[in-house]
């Protein structure tokens, strides 16, 4: 999903529960130094550094607690993948203008 899909209140919350665990991230330094050699760089040390994080970003999009969100490769690079595209979700990690 992305952040258009929520609408209204839902839209609210979920930008809401971003917030702590999107500014973790980039207050890690490790993160913060891979985002300035790009995307794929920035989302690889996310993951390694920050996977807590991650999952939790991970379940929030795709409207899920993250101790229900199940995580396997397959998820992780499908969920990483929808990460790329969505430019809304990018601006809140200052990845995009």
């Amino acid at each position: 999903m992305k952040l258009s899909d929520f609408k209204g209140d839902e839209g609210m919350k979920v930008v809401g529960k971003l917030l702590i665990p999107a500014g973790k991230l980039v207050a890690n330094k490790a993160v913060v130094k891979a985002y300035s050699k790009g995307l794929v760089h920035f989302l690889s040390a996310a993951l390694e550094n920050c996977p807590n994080e991650m999952r939790e970003i991970f379940a929030i999009v795709n409207g899920k607690a993250p101790e229900e969100y199940e995580v396997n490769g397959e998820t992780v690079l499908i969920d990483a993948l929808e990460l790329f595209e969505d430019t809304a979700l990018l601006r809140l990690f200052g990845l995009q203008s």
